[in-house]
């Protein structure tokens, strides 16, 4: 009988285990989107940063597939979560991490097809960088057919790379990248330790034009 109660107590533990694994395999955040799969936002937060980035149709919504000859945009969303500062804002230059300059559409193979926009230079002015309080996010959409010649992503000049939609073929997007936010009163920091930054995160996005 006392062997019984202890296998009995064994098995409880082990089941235990298995839906606690369960558990915390079901919150992990989504970092790579499948064609097919029937998450279409990746979404994750880190140090006080939230993320989303995905794909969007032409009537705004998430989506891993596309017509052929309909244009998609870069959706992505950095939300300020930082619980000991009322007011934050990105600092200049992708080396202290404001948002990836890798928004780069591969073919299966690896091979770069294109990407929707390119910078041209910066003019350092700190003010037009996007403030953030606490629980605000800020939105980049960029067209993958982008036409704009000349416009501010935060202190950056972008321009946009007027592609084409892309033919009929299966795709994907992939970066690694960390993204950083430093407290508005502060002077520019010289030290990368000064910002609160999210660790190296890893993105990939899997979609397919019929």
């Amino acid at each position: 009988m006392k062997k019984i109660i202890q296998i009995f107590y064994l098995f409880l533990a082990v089941f235990t285990l298995i839906i606690t694994g369960c558990q915390k395999e079901s919150i992990n955040p989504v970092t790579e989107l499948a064609i097919d799969g029937e998450q279409k936002v990746i979404s994750v937060g880190n140090n006080g940063i939230g993320i989303e980035f995905c794909l969007l149709n032409e009537q705004g919504e998430p989506a891993t597939i596309f017509s052929e000859g309909e244009n998609f945009r870069f959706h992505l969303v950095i939300k300020n979560n930082i619980k000991s500062y009322k007011t934050m804002y990105m600092p200049v230059g992708f080396g202290y991490g404001f948002i990836p300059d890798r928004f780069y559409v591969m073919n299966p193979q690896g091979d770069t097809i294109g990407r929707p926009f390119y910078f041209r230079g910066a003019d350092y002015d700190l003010m037009k960088c996007f403030k953030m309080n606490k629980g605000e996010n800020y939105v980049l959409d960029v067209s993958w057919t982008e036409n704009r010649d000349y416009w501010h992503i935060c202190n950056l000049y972008a321009h946009g790379s007027k592609n084409k939609p892309l033919p009929k073929g299966t795709y994907y997007i992939s970066f690694e990248h960390n993204f950083c936010l430093r407290d508005f009163s502060l002077n520019f920091p010289e030290k990368a330790e000064e910002l609160i930054c999210t660790d190296i995160l890893n993105f990939k996005i899997n979609f397919e034009i019929k």
